[in-house]
């Protein structure tokens, strides 16, 4: 999964989180939360579909990066985390 994204910050764009490879044969994705390091990104439509968890990503200021973190909770008992960097383009 690539960590590093870029978009304008006219975009509104659905994104995913895939976790196919950290799942084990029968496990599923039970809670997921995806979360910013900033209020000036919009985190919208988050939903769990199969192995991905998509959300719609809005906003930011031109020439900032952003961390955007996803926390899965598994049918196995286990906790996930991981972040991608998001950076918002200049106009």
């Amino acid at each position: 999964m690539s960590n590093r994204f870029t978009q304008d910050n006219d975009d509104k764009l659905y994104r995913a989180f895939d976790w196919q490879y950290w799942l084990s044969d029968g496990e599923s994705i039970l809670t997921a939360e995806i979360t910013c390091d900033s209020g000036d990104i919009n985190i919208t439509h988050v939903a769990v579909d199969g192995s991905k968890v998509t959300y719609q990503v809005s906003g930011g200021v031109a020439g900032e990066t952003y961390t955007i973190s996803c926390k899965i909770t598994t049918s196995g008992g286990e906790t996930i985390q991981r972040s991608i960097f998001l950076f918002v383009d200049r106009k």
